[in-house]
């Protein structure tokens, strides 16, 4: 079996990258929250991940915007790297494109992408050694379909699916930005299944199949039109996220094999958690350190904190680095 790991990236110090996006926050609406783009300044910490802990991964693609979006310290060259640039499989009318949304459901028409793979974001770093079945077990992803009061433990999020719960008996109650999305995937995920769930969102990347990732999208196609439409060039509250469709769609249709993935971690990160964070570090194989700081001395705090530590934990440079 042969696993690829997909991974869209932004490089915000870009000044080429910078100058069109600042174009379409004048043009267009949405969701520009600056966390959206900041960065933790971890990506080199990434690789040295794969590269100390995922050695099995055949290559990485690398989804960027353009090729100025290159990390200048990257061996670009090396055999198991790969890079994508979006007009190279994104349809053109949804270019330039700052919504995240829309990525995972064209992964499937990425030139040289395994049948199994990974999708992972830039915050979420395989920290302890891993192997091919903690992914993937008898050809199939491995997932949980654990169905729960809350998404996770952030009480926002249980008071959210108490919401759900009120808004599908009755159609009461306004849900907020992220709460109108995770609606509208879970709802489209019941029309292709005729199945609706409420998964615990674990929120450790997506693990995938090509085949299946293309057939779904596909057959959706006309409906994400109408959700996530060309001229979304940020994030809205009527889109689905593609990668959380996917998944609630997997789960609906049992095609996953059973985990309780409980050596995959997700935690948010605030100025008086760093500690725990760090634990979770050492002691899982996969963490997500999501980013919800909304005060730019906070964000340096943790930013801080975070690279002394994983220059520590991940102090040798990785065969990825020029």
């Amino acid at each position: 079996m042969e696993i690829d790991i997909v991974i869209p990236w932004v490089n915000p110090e870009d000044n080429v990258w910078f100058e069109k996006y600042k174009t379409a926050c004048s043009l267009y609406k949405g969701d520009k929250n600056p966390e959206r783009i900041r960065d933790f300044g971890l990506f080199k910490y990434w690789w040295r991940c794969i590269a100390e802990n995922a050695k099995w991964v055949r290559k990485i693609h690398l989804l960027l915007d353009n090729k100025s979006q290159i990390p200048n310290w990257l061996n670009i060259n090396h055999p198991k790297i790969k890079i994508h640039y979006h007009n190279e499989f994104i349809d053109e009318n949804y270019l330039p494109t700052f919504n995240s949304n829309i990525f995972f459901a064209y992964c499937y028409k990425l030139e040289d992408l395994t049948e199994n793979f990974i999708y992972l974001n830039d915050d979420m770093f395989i920290t302890n050694k891993t192997e091919m079945s903690d992914f993937f077990i008898n050809d199939k992803p491995v997932d949980t379909s654990i169905k729960s009061n809350q998404i996770n433990s952030n009480p926002t999020h249980e008071a959210f699916l108490n919401k759900l719960g009120i808004k599908f008996l009755n159609g009461r109650q306004r849900l907020d930005f992220f709460q109108n999305i995770v609606y509208n995937d879970l709802k489209l995920a019941e029309k292709y299944t005729k199945k609706f769930n409420i998964y615990k969102n674990v929120h450790v990347g997506i693990t995938a199949k090509k085949s299946e990732v293309e057939k779904i999208f596909t057959d959706l196609k006309t409906d994400l039109i109408k959700l996530n439409k060309p001229n979304d060039k940020f994030r809205q509250s009527y889109n689905v996220n593609s990668d959380w469709l996917y998944r609630y769609i997997r789960l609906n249709l049992g095609t996953y094999t059973e985990s309780n993935l409980q050596d995959f971690a997700y935690i948010e990160s605030h100025n008086n958690n760093y500690k725990d964070i760090m634990l979770l570090i050492m002691n899982k194989k996969l963490v997500c350190i999501n980013d919800c700081l909304y005060k730019q001395d906070n964000f340096d705090f943790i930013k801080k904190y975070l690279n002394e530590f994983f220059n520590i934990k991940f102090s040798n440079k990785s065969e990825f680095e020029i």
